[in-house]
């Protein structure tokens, strides 16, 4: 039985990590599997005629907020072209308010969550000819894999490739899906550092590793094992980390300063100076601290830092937003001003009402009025 997994990617700059964390089960368990990753600027016709031209009999499409209108389409269009095949969605847009697709009849399943156990549990099922449930909760194991980095050799992965050496983040923010399940789940550092250098073996295309762990730092002492060891020669990419400026120690700044300049970046997540806008969606930190230790590393001069602001959010009007921006202002390379989006399973979405948001009706969901 072939099964094809299928994405839509902002652009060619990066590749997928989802459909690399599905195919390495599914081909333990004896499943031929192809990937298809194409981007929001392809022509659909062209998308629809290579999914065809796969002749899978299982297609699951990988759904996010800046996907899910073409990917639906595109799924649609391949089921009325093949009736035979079977349709599986799965990812962060499809795994929360599941009544959406109840009137979708061509949707054979929607995995819900982590999909490497489900995926394999459902086409299973397929191929012994045995029933499944049309919603499948995915399972969520106690440790993180020991696969590797997911990426082969010959596959073209982009200039960017995603890499995970956690799962899940110790904060519970309102308005992001991360708060939807608790715990973290973290590699060790010498499977973290061994995987890294997998990627040195990788086309040379490949400039920049971008983890997407949540808080990087949630063990503080484990992120600077690995940030001490990125000082050694043998790793030559760029790395990415997204990391809570709380959780910094002196011992984490005397290893950032050493760092050769631009060999790492730095993403924090600031979103507004305002307590009681910070306390309403359950953001607890210290903006003062956070903007401090963030000028800090950015007056080192070797590291490029971003620093992330939300405009939309409870208690922070025009007025007070603009004061955030001010207290943000200069303390970073890069301001990233993000408007909030009303993603379903988050407790904003859930509380919609109450503040009185009016937001896009179709994904991305960004917040119109409140």
């Amino acid at each position: 039985m072939k099964i094809v997994l299928f994405t839509l990617n902002a652009s060619w700059s990066h590749s997928s990590l989802a459909l690399r964390c599905l195919r390495e089960p599914l081909e333990r368990h004896g499943f031929e599997v192809a990937l298809a990753e194409y981007t929001l600027k392809d022509r659909t016709s062209h998308v629809l005629e290579r999914l065809w031209k796969e002749q899978g009999d299982v297609y699951s499409f990988s759904c996010y907020i800046w996907n899910l209108r073409e990917t639906l389409a595109l799924a649609r269009d391949l089921r009325a072209l093949m009736p035979r095949c079977r349709i599986l969605l799965g990812g962060p847009e499809v795994s929360y308010d599941l009544e959406r697709f109840e009137n979708e009849e061509w949707i054979d399943c929607i995995i819900c969550g982590e999909g490497e156990e489900a995926i394999v549990e459902v086409c299973c099922a397929l191929r012994d000819q045995s029933p499944f449930s049309r919603i499948v909760q995915g399972g969520k194991p106690a440790v993180m894999a020991d696969e590797g980095i997911l990426y082969r050799r010959g596959e073209n992965q982009g200039r960017v490739v995603y890499y995970e050496s956690s799962r899940g983040c110790p904060y519970s923010c309102g308005y992001c899906l991360s708060s939807a399940t608790a715990g973290v789940r973290m590699k060790s550092v010498e499977q973290t550092l061994d995987d890294l250098r997998q990627f040195e073996a990788l086309s040379t295309d490949c400039r920049l590793i971008k983890f997407v762990d949540r808080t990087f730092n949630a063990n503080p002492h484990r992120a600077n094992r690995i940030w001490e060891a990125l000082l050694s020669e043998e790793y030559t990419k760029q790395y990415h980390f997204e990391v809570c400026a709380s959780l910094l120690n002196e011992e984490s700044f005397a290893v950032l300063e050493r760092f050769p300049k631009g060999k790492i970046q730095l993403e924090f997540g600031l979103q507004s100076t305002n307590p009681e806008t910070l306390g309403e969606v359950s953001r607890h930190i210290d903006p003062d601290q956070v903007i401090t230790s963030v000028k800090r590393i950015y007056e080192y001069g070797n590291i490029h830092v971003h620093l992330d602001l939300i405009a939309g959010l409870p208690y922070e009007g025009y007025e007070r937003f603009k004061q955030s921006f001010d207290d943000a202002y200069g303390s970073c390379h890069m301001l990233q001003l993000g408007f909030l989006k009303l993603l379903h399973g988050t407790k904003m979405r859930d509380r919609a009402e109450e503040y009185g948001y009016v937001s896009l009706s179709e994904p991305p969901y960004t917040v119109l009025k409140s």
